[in-house]
């Protein structure tokens, strides 16, 4: 079952592709002194991402920040009737629910606490690492840019659902 769950479908593959093109990248982030995590876990076990597989993962790990592989969804939603079908297929599969309702758990909240784990977005995440780097390794960036970046409206393609309820679940 569960054990061999990551040799099944194309997860060995995915995880082989991955792990080749961390190492390629991490080389490129680290000559631009951008962070990056030290351990990344779900990929074996995408679509089966439970509670037990998350602190199991995190338990394994010994220390340093860690990003962790879910693909929670809410479908199907009328804003993406227009999306192709493999698109709402995986949307609407069991596994987006069960990966929602594991990150929405109580028992995970409480594991993170009890073992000391803090949770961020990504987003968050970089403004620290950015935040870490001496003055003299940030690039200035002019305000005019700044100010198109708040100001312009990015859209993604037609298969993507802006701002869904699934995205804020994850996000909390």
């Amino acid at each position: 079952g569960k054990r061999l769950q990551p040799l099944t479908n194309s997860n060995v593959l995915k995880h082989l592709l991955l792990n080749h093109f961390a190492r390629v990248n991490e080389r490129s982030a680290r000559r631009y002194g951008i962070g990056t995590v030290d351990y990344f876990i779900g990929v074996s076990y995408t679509a089966n991402m439970t509670l037990d597989t998350i602190q199991a993962g995190l338990r394994a790990v010994p220390c340093g920040r860690v990003e962790v592989l879910l693909h929670p969804a809410i479908g199907p939603d009328a804003r993406d009737a227009h999306n192709p079908v493999p698109i709402r297929r995986y949307v609407e599969a069991r596994q987006r629910a069960v990966e929602l309702q594991t990150l929405r758990l109580p028992e995970l909240r409480a594991f993170l606490e009890q073992e000391g784990w803090e949770t961020m977005s990504y987003s968050s995440w970089a403004q620290v690492q950015h935040d870490r780097r001496p003055q003299e390794a940030r690039p200035e960036v002019p305000e005019a840019t700044h100010e198109i970046c708040r100001d312009a409206e990015v859209r993604g393609p037609v298969w993507i659902s802006q701002a869904q309820p699934d995205s804020r679940a994850f996000a909390e």
